[in-house]
């Protein structure tokens, strides 16, 4: 891989829809024959005109590698290749997240063995996600900025698996303890009703696993794109715009906009009492199987964690009610009611069994949360503080203070 890449082939589905060029601008131009079900992505329809921008289409750069796993690319392979989008784009082939792919003939793959569900989740080796990084790196890319590897699964012994289903993630020195911070966050969101991909917390806690949820059961690859690409912005801009903007693109795009906004609400509450300041614009998005109906529906909830053990001063990601401060009951009723087409019932009802959610998970994994600390903060410590942003005043009395042992994972 030496000569740097200025044409991509972009398949959807599996079959070819079009070509991707590096010019002066990132052109693309669908193919003569595609038809309307081959759309890249909900927001460029079928067409003879290019598309053109001086950017990466947001649907392109969707899946772009950041932080720890960008600079372990760039590491790799900057000695004989040219390392920019378009070499990103080459190197996640056929398994990128979501329907797409890209080929290149400047980028061979050789095929590697997967690994087991059974032994990443009971690993006793420290070094064991190095070894992954060392392996993967060089199959495909994934978005984020936590150190994090897709690993292809192996269901039977020396089997060689094409696609990667597995999402493997540590935690780096600056956030330590963020695999059990997720692992808990992500059981609460799931207890509070909101679906959640299939997850693991590693034996030694060094390691956090989710299977990735834009595959069906049946195998098809479905289409993906994060609000942040919907909305016509890139990665960079993540933390621009607001929570009503957000819902107002799903309700533009969502096939069922009463469920989905009933679901963004949700999603919300249970981040504003985990005190999750990193629900930006690419930690939502939508699936669909036909880009060209327009319509899609809300992905399963992920990557909820609690920042504030970390950044003490934190804050929402992006603004709500033209703030980006953490809100109260009120605050977050009123979104309910004016974005998210919830009575003032409903919201409450909402609000109150994401609180009885957190409650659930202080007590169940108490151990857990109160092992993830920074500089005297203690994350069952910030939890109980979440609690009180949403709770009436008559509910904060009852805040829970025990101590329960949990088991080590969930299965």
């Amino acid at each position: 891989m030496t000569r740097k890449i200025k044409t991509l082939g972009v398949s959807a589905g599996g079959r070819l829809a079009g070509e991707l060029r590096k010019e002066s601008q990132f052109c693309f131009a669908y193919d003569s024959n595609v038809n309307e079900g081959q759309c890249v992505s909900l927001t460029m329809p079928v067409r003879p005109q290019e598309y053109r921008k001086s950017v990466l289409h947001p649907v392109f750069e969707m899946n772009l590698p950041e932080g720890y796993l960008r600079q372990r690319i760039i590491e790799r392979f900057r000695k004989h290749a040219t390392v920019d989008e378009m070499f990103f784009l080459a190197l996640q082939g056929d398994s990128s997240i979501g329907r797409l792919g890209f080929q290149s003939k400047e980028v061979e793959r050789q095929a590697v063995v997967g690994m087991s569900l059974g032994s990443l989740v009971e690993t006793d080796n420290p070094q064991l996600f190095e070894q992954l990084v060392e392996r993967y790196l060089g199959q495909t890319t994934i978005a984020g900025v936590q150190p994090k590897v897709l690993v292809p699964e192996n269901t039977e012994p020396k089997s060689s698996v094409v696609l990667p289903e597995l999402i493997v993630k540590s935690a780096g020195a600056e956030f330590p303890g963020l695999t059990i911070n997720e692992f808990v966050c992500m059981s609460i969101a799931a207890k509070a009703g909101l679906s959640v991909p299939e997850f693991y917390l590693s034996d030694d806690t060094r390691m956090f696993i989710m299977r990735r949820f834009d595959v069906s059961e049946s195998g098809e690859r479905l289409g993906m794109e994060d609000i942040c690409g919907l909305i016509g912005l890139v990665a960079e801009d993540k933390y621009k715009r607001s929570y009503e903007q957000v819902a107002k693109a799903i309700e533009v795009y969502s096939e069922d906009p009463n469920r989905d906004l009933e679901i963004l609400f949700r999603s919300l509450c249970v981040s504003v009492l985990v005190g999750n300041g990193d629900a930006h614009l690419k930690n939502f998005a939508m699936l669909y199987r036909d880009a060209s109906s327009g319509k899609a529906w809300m992905s399963p909830a992920y990557d909820i964690v609690n920042t504030t053990v970390y950044l003490e001063a934190d804050t929402l990601a992006l603004k709500l009610g033209g703030t980006k401060d953490f809100p109260n009951r009120a605050t977050m009723i009123r979104f309910g009611r004016e974005h998210c087409n919830l009575t003032e019932k409903m919201a409450e009802a909402v609000i109150d069994e994401c609180i009885s959610a957190v409650e659930w998970g202080m007590r169940e994994f108490a151990d857990y949360a109160e092992s993830v600390e920074l500089e005297g903060r203690s994350m069952l410590g910030e939890l109980g503080k979440g609690l009180g942003r949403l709770m009436k005043p008559e509910q904060k009395q009852k805040v829970w203070k025990g101590e329960v042992r949990l088991p080590k994972r969930t299965r």
